[in-house]
């Protein structure tokens, strides 16, 4: 009987020891995990620390371009959140800041430090881009408008050089000329104006380029293109058409004096 009893003891014991390890751990946002001194972060630029490079070109002013660093001070697991539109404030003023563009939870473990690799993209248009060496703080959430703009990035995945741009539109209301200067292009401009129109941000740009949503300048080009090809290919055969007549006469006129010439001769 005792040893039944002990049994079930261990048994129960065990029941909530598994129940209490499966609770899943409470989700912390990384500012409110640093200012409790829960964990520790390192913040660097990725470019420069491996030989290999994304095959999408990113990695140096946007897309997974940072690497963070986390390491665990408690005898738990903890989650914890990295909101989008984040601001890492770069150590080196001559180095932009970095916009965080897509949010990311991580579970750690208790006493644990591990790597990653997170999408961020350059905030500050003139200054230089993040690199292995270069070290950030975590500077909470940038302004409103930034944080649409990051968000917007994040819903549509544009982890590329028109999210770089629409950024850097945002944030340093660069106008089409300053885009232009750094990549971008007349149809990516347009895209970047029919965005942010989308969730209703004014900036320099869209001042200069008017939203454009149903034809796209790209499109308006091509239509004029294929306008002018087939004009000319009706002028080609318009003139083919007139040689063409114009040679059955002369061969018809030729024939019927080649047999009037024949019948005088017989006669």
């Amino acid at each position: 009987m005792m040893r039944t009893l002990l049994t079930l003891l261990i048994l129960v014991a065990g029941y909530f020891n598994l129940f209490g390890q499966n609770q899943p751990a409470d989700t912390i946002e990384i500012k409110s995990a640093i200012d409790s001194s829960l964990i520790n972060i390192e913040i660097e630029g990725f470019y420069g620390k491996s030989k290999f490079r994304p095959v999408d070109n990113t990695g140096f002013y946007y897309g997974q371009c940072i690497t963070i660093t986390i390491e665990n001070e408690t005898d738990s697991i903890i989650i914890v959140e990295m909101p989008v539109g984040s601001i890492l404030k770069c150590k080196d003023t001559t180095v932009q800041d970095m916009i965080v563009t897509k949010q990311f939870a991580l579970n750690l473990y208790p006493k644990n430090k591990e790597g990653f690799l997170i999408y961020a993209m350059c905030g500050e248009i003139s200054d230089a881009g993040p690199s292995a060496g270069i070290f950030y703080d975590y500077g909470g959430l940038a302004s409103e408008e930034v944080v649409k703009t990051a968000k917007m990035i994040q819903e549509k995945n544009i982890q590329n050089i028109i999210g770089q741009h629409t950024i850097w539109a945002v944030r340093n209301d660069a106008d089409s000329t300053k885009l232009l200067h750094y990549g971008a292009t007349l149809s990516s401009l347009q895209t970047i104006v029919n965005n942010l129109s989308e969730i209703n941000i004014e900036t320099k740009l869209t001042s200069q380029v008017p939203v454009l949503k149903d034809e796209p300048i790209i499109q308006t080009i091509q239509e004029k293109q294929n306008d002018v090809i087939e004009k000319e290919s009706d002028f080609e055969i318009n003139t083919l058409s007139i040689i063409l007549i114009a040679l059955c006469g002369i061969l018809l006129i030729t024939i019927i004096v080649l047999v009037r010439k024949n019948k005088n001769n017989i006669a």
